[in-house]
């Protein structure tokens, strides 16, 4: 998952511009349920995902609210599993779907658009941080920017805390990469695996150079 935030050319940093999260579910374990009668193998990510009951989930699915100028003012929508390009929507070529949607008399005037879009994208940050706040109404200024970060950030901490008892209300986390101001994106220390399952977070088998290249392409 992919926020990016526009602001001036002279005032970038890398961490200010474009930001990643990743998605997590967590279960709670409920009385009478279901229980297998053998333990799985231990130190493995099935065991390490039973007794966490936290779970990474993928989804191949975009959405992207905004209009042909901002992705911002919640005037429009698309969403599916096909890329925001050429490529992908032009329907000759790659198998995707995707839908496109706008409310006629709820169009970016001198006001904010305040239409169903807006709402499902308000009921969004909700679902996934679980809070509201008045600067999810501007999420294209820095404050928001920073109290999601926060947030993300928080709840990613306690992931990744040795407990297992954690109880996330959180959808939503910080991916664990530090970025250099620079563009260099590297591990964070003792943070080289996801917990459940146990995979790296940086490919490395691909050039050390590959993500500061692709960091540099989106901003």
């Amino acid at each position: 998952m992919l926020f990016r935030f526009r602001m001036p050319m002279e005032s970038r940093q890398t961490r200010k511009t474009i930001y990643h999260f990743s998605a997590l579910v967590t279960e709670r374990r409920i009385c009478g349920e279901y229980e297998t009668p053998k333990r799985p193998q231990p130190h493995t990510s099935y065991d390490r995902a039973q007794q966490s009951m936290h779970f990474m989930i993928y989804v191949h699915a975009k959405m992207m609210i905004g209009n042909s100028v901002s992705t911002v003012d919640d005037e429009c929508i698309i969403t599916g599993s096909a890329n925001i390009n050429q490529r992908s929507i032009d329907g000759a070529k790659d198998t995707e779907i995707a839908m496109g949607a706008y409310q006629p008399y709820r169009l970016s005037t001198k006001e904010p658009v305040r239409g169903q879009i807006h709402g499902l994208r308000m009921a969004l940050w909700y679902e996934h941080l679980r809070k509201l706040d008045k600067s999810f109404l501007e999420p294209e200024s820095l404050e928001f920017v920073r109290k999601v970060k926060h947030s993300v950030e928080e709840y990613w901490d306690l992931y990744a805390c040795e407990s297992l008892d954690n109880k996330l209300l959180s959808h939503l986390l910080s991916y664990p990469i530090g970025v250099s101001s620079d563009g260099e994106v590297k591990e964070l220390a003792g943070l080289e695996y996801l917990r459940t399952p146990k995979v790296e977070f940086l490919n490395p088998n691909l050039d050390p150079s590959f993500h500061s290249h692709y960091l540099n392409s989106v901003i």
